[in-house]
């Protein structure tokens, strides 16, 4: 689990946690502890606390694969760059 995330981290993916969850994130001094943190994103940088290519839902891959292809964009100083036409 994440146990806090500083300004700037964007939380992503959160689970319910169960009573000895809470208790464990009370005593790390957790400000939500009913809520377990298990994916973040700064910037470009994402990271989970489990391992989303085990599971059948491809959201993660898909939020990976636009960042992707944001990124790319961005250094190309915009979107794709088209063929030229003769």
């Amino acid at each position: 689990a994440i146990m806090s995330v500083e300004e700037g981290v964007s939380v992503l993916a959160t689970l319910t946690a169960n009573a000895r969850e809470e208790e464990i994130a009370r005593e790390h001094g957790s400000s939500n502890p009913s809520r377990i943190i298990v994916g973040v994103q700064q910037g470009n940088v994402l990271a989970t606390a489990f391992h989303p290519e085990l599971t059948d839902d491809l959201t993660w891959h898909g939020h990976f694969m636009d960042m992707v292809v944001e990124s790319k964009a961005g250094r190309q100083g915009g979107a794709p760059k088209q063929a030229a036409k003769s």
